[in-house]
């Protein structure tokens, strides 16, 4: 699944205002050969493909690893090293894609949705192990989500889980009364602070910019029908975050961090 990462920083508050896929435009990264031999083909290592693992069928579900923040009464604080901080009164965010990729497509397979009350800002997964509809999760309380049901599908092997943080539609799940995410990745109200000595700034953010990873799926799976847990880890949000960059910016480097930063655990379905 392509990252929306790049080189490709000074457009980005730009690019809230751009009609259709409302994101910049990203290059995607060039395919890792894995160091196979000169002239080989892209791709083409020389090694045996990954196994994988075995599944066919999953129920999604979403939820927080809150070691490194601080909770509070109402919401939570993280800080940095260098004095940068964050006060999180409350956040909201949307997981549209949580995908299994297959083995013998390296980044999956992609096809347009056109039947989406909005569309979203980049193409969708066309396998049966998408998550539909989008999943909101609260990120202000660090409250979990599971989406309903279990999806099955033909038994294969699946080497990785493909993530597409974007915004969500009229139809997305778990969305709480009074909020409304239609067109919206991230939303985040709070404070921040610029450093050690500096006095703490009013953050709001309300950002409709994509962040996509492909992400490493356990060793080993405990049976072919799962729970694929996605943990989002908060700690990360300011993770190469430039306080003085503009809020579009701020809002898509915390995008990218929770992306590329979660991590899978799969558990037997019940």
């Amino acid at each position: 699944m392509p990252t929306v990462r790049s080189a490709l920083r000074p457009a980005a508050a730009l690019a809230l205002a751009l009609a259709g896929c409302g994101a910049p435009s990203r290059a995607p990264a060039a395919a890792d050969t894995g160091g196979g031999a000169p002239g080989a083909r892209d791709g083409d290592t020389g090694a045996a493909p990954p196994a994988g693992l075995a599944l066919s069928a999953v129920q999604w579900a979403v939820d927080w690893q809150p070691d490194r923040v601080e909770r509070r009464d109402q919401g939570w604080a993280l800080a940095r090293e260098d004095g940068v901080a964050i006060e999180v009164d409350a956040a909201h965010l949307v997981v549209y894609v949580l995908v299994l990729e297959p083995c013998s497509s390296a980044r999956g397979q992609r096809t347009a949705a056109a039947d989406l009350p909005v569309p979203p800002p980049h193409s969708l997964p066309d396998h049966a192990s998408a998550l539909s509809p989008a999943l909101a999760v609260d990120m202000g309380a660090l409250a979990g989500a599971r989406a309903d049901g279990a999806l099955a599908f033909p038994e294969a092997d699946f080497c990785q889980l493909g993530v597409g943080l974007l915004r969500g539609d009229t139809i997305t799940e778990n969305v709480p009364e009074g909020v409304d995410l239609n067109g919206i990745s991230l939303m985040l109200e709070g404070r921040l602070r610029a450093g050690p000595t500096a006095d703490w700034t009013p953050l709001s953010l309300v950002s409709s910019l994509p962040a996509e990873a492909d992400l490493a799926l356990p060793a080993t799976a405990p049976a072919a029908a799962v729970q694929a847990t996605l943990s989002l880890d908060p700690g990360a949000l300011l993770d190469g975050v430039d306080p003085a960059d503009d809020p579009a910016r701020i809002a898509l480097d915390m995008l990218e961090n929770l992306a590329t930063t979660g991590t899978v655990s799969l558990a037997p379905l019940d």
